[in-house]
């Protein structure tokens, strides 16, 4: 598996790498050292590169925003290159059937790692469509697209996250086979229990823009229902005094954090196509923990919270609508809760895993 995040940090890989290795496969992940420290160790074989292909530390300080906007994306393209190099060289020390590519980052390394053995492409994100800093790229981002699309012609299967981005994903890309494998969690045994009526509402990932978490910040939530922050600060991104922040939390960890507080906060500013496409793991781990959710009204997000009841909507950017939703949430806590037991089987890693397992069982050998 090559990967472009912190080995440790991505629930997603952790979960498939664990299903997969209880499955009897011997796994070697190769990719970047986890900024947020020491996490629990994963079923595998880890090579560590030097480091990952994002990052804008060097541009950070006071009078550093033009040079940010107008060298950040020739900065993040010289990290990639050197990424791609690293972790080809990295992974050439290791004997393998199967080339596993987490993200567009690590797709060029694979196919050429791989000289015509196996390549699975598992797509977290719409790369084409993420939110991007600095100046706007449209020429590169196209060629980005037309190089995703050439490389994924050399794999044998796309994995992706929602049913949305599976279908943008086959029209853009025409790969030969996708399969839908959610970033849903495992159950919680024994099922905790949630307080009678939610103290607090929590949102648990990475701190940064395009979160939209201003817009809870500026909203006014009900009386008794506090916000809790849980996770990665992103440097430059400042939470306001009066916001209780938990720190960085081991992944499994976080649903004490949601049980105790009783609702969780999945938010996401529209502001790119990959947003819209998107269902965050949070949304999956609140499910987990049996908490309801107040999430963003944006197409994927709207037809899971919909489809199943587990929560209220609310619009991007709107801190009145979000107030507005949470205060429903609370209004109808006793009934989301039992949406979201009743949810639990169809949302849950056991299911996604059974996808999984078949991905590699098919493939040729």
């Amino acid at each position: 598996m090559l990967v472009q995040s912190g080995v440790f940090d991505d629930a997603r890989i952790r979960r498939e790498v664990e299903t997969l290795a209880a499955d009897g496969h011997q796994i070697t992940v190769v990719g970047a050292r986890s900024p947020t420290g020491p996490q629990a160790p994963l079923p595998a074989d880890v090579l560590f590169v030097s480091e990952g292909p994002a990052g804008s530390r060097s541009f950070e300080g006071k009078g550093m925003r033009l040079v940010r906007w107008l060298l950040l994306p020739e900065y993040r393209l010289l990290r990639q290159r050197r990424f791609r190099r690293d972790i080809i060289a990295r992974a050439r020390t290791i004997d393998f059937d199967v080339v596993v590519c987490h993200d567009y980052p690590t797709l060029a390394a694979g196919v050429a790692l791989a000289a015509g053995r196996p390549v699975i492409y598992d797509s977290h994100e719409c790369w084409y469509g993420r939110l991007r800093h600095g100046r706007p790229e449209p020429v590169r981002r196209l060629r980005q697209l037309l190089s995703e699309r050439r490389l994924v012609a050399h794999c044998e299967s796309v994995i992706t996250v929602s049913a949305e981005l599976e279908d943008w994903i086959r029209q853009r890309l025409a790969p030969r086979n996708t399969f839908v494998v959610r970033n849903s969690f495992p159950t919680v045994v024994p099922a905790p229990t949630p307080p009678p009526h939610p103290t607090g509402m929590v949102y648990a990932g990475r701190i940064a823009a395009g979160r939209d978490l201003e817009t809870a910040f500026a909203a006014t939530l009900p009386r008794g229902v506090a916000l809790t922050l849980v996770g990665p600060v992103e440097p430059g991104f400042s939470i306001p005094a009066g916001v209780h922040y938990e720190g960085v939390m081991e992944i499994d960890s976080i649903s004490t954090v949601l049980v105790q507080g009783g609702l969780a906060l999945v938010s996401l500013a529209d502001t790119c196509l990959n947003h819209r496409l998107a269902l965050p793991n949070k949304v999956f781990q609140a499910v987990a923990s049996g908490i309801p959710v107040v999430a963003a009204d944006l197409p994927a997000l709207r037809r899971l919270v919909e489809e199943h009841g587990i929560g209220t909507l609310y619009r991007p950017g709107d801190s009145g609508s979000l107030a507005a939703a949470t205060a429903e949430a609370v209004g109808r806590y006793h009934e989301l809760k039992e949406r979201v037991i009743a949810a639990q089987g169809a949302l849950s890693w056991d299911r996604d895993a059974r996808c999984l397992r078949s991905v590699y069982r098919d493939v040729p050998r």
